[in-house]
């Protein structure tokens, strides 16, 4: 893959029917379709192709399921990373598995640490590892909705005798519900500030199978906090943004925090 310093994100914030996946495939397409620029990375929500529900175990799919194919062909279509999760069956346990995939291909997997209190931890089993993933010249580190309450497991790193850090990007897929939506914003700004890293996220809008009302907050954060660029809340559509590798090694060099983290 050639390096880039400058990639363009595209960020999706959709409304997610629970009861019908290939109505969620077409709406997504449907979203991808106002792109303006051509795309290096797609990231959907947690839970793209279904939400959340009491139908959860139902929707569990294999990794040959209908989700996997339908990232798979969205990579192809446009050339770029697609990121996003899909409820998977393993033997007798199911988890919230986030993908990565490159031209039509898996790169990486990353099942969902902290499983949220209800049907998640009724009904899925947690994951226990992450990594950061290479994308051109860039770190990231993709987590899942709750993982960003707990910043031990967000936390980067610094590696001073080779000067690079674990990740440079801090990529969030959610269905954070609006009734938390002060409390997602705060963890948000506080990952990128105490990070040094850029933070995108990804959250749904509309109720899921609870009736749990969304509102999106779908953004990209810098490393000082500031968000950079926002969806409206309660509103379909694609937040394009293109980020350049320069102004994060500079922020990081102003103010070096990262020289003095425990």
């Amino acid at each position: 893959m050639e390096t880039n310093t400058n990639i363009n994100i595209c960020l999706v914030q959709s409304d997610i029917d629970s009861a019908d996946k290939q109505k969620n495939f077409a709406n997504d397409r449907a979203l991808l379709a106002q792109m303006r620029q051509q795309p290096d990375l797609i990231v959907l929500p947690e839970m793209f192709s279904c939400g959340f529900s009491e139908d959860i175990v139902s929707h569990a799919e294999t990794m040959q399921g209908m989700s996997v194919q339908f990232m798979k062909d969205i990579s192809l279509q446009y050339h770029a990373v697609v990121i996003g999760s899909v409820p998977i069956k393993e033997n007798t346990s199911i988890y919230n598995r986030l993908f990565w995939i490159f031209n039509g291909e898996i790169v990486y997997t990353y099942d969902k640490r902290h499983l949220y209190f209800g049907c998640e931890k009724t009904y899925l089993t947690a994951g226990h590892n992450k990594s950061a993933v290479q994308f051109h010249a860039w770190n990231m580190m993709p987590l899942i909705c709750y993982d960003i309450r707990f910043p031990k497991w967000c936390r980067n790193e610094y590696d001073a005798k080779n000067k690079k850090f674990l990740y440079d990007i801090l990529i969030v897929i959610a269905n954070f519900p609006s009734v938390r939506a002060d409390a997602f914003q705060t963890l948000l700004t506080t990952r990128a500030i105490e990070n040094q890293a850029y933070v995108f996220a990804v959250n749904r809008i509309g109720k899921d199978g609870y009736d749990n009302e969304h509102k999106g907050q779908t953004q990209i954060i810098d490393p000082f906090g500031m968000t950079l660029a926002q969806m409206p809340d309660y509103q379909q559509g694609v937040l394009e943004y293109a980020i350049n590798q320069r102004y994060l090694e500079k922020s990081r060099l102003f103010f070096p925090v990262f020289e003095d983290w425990d």
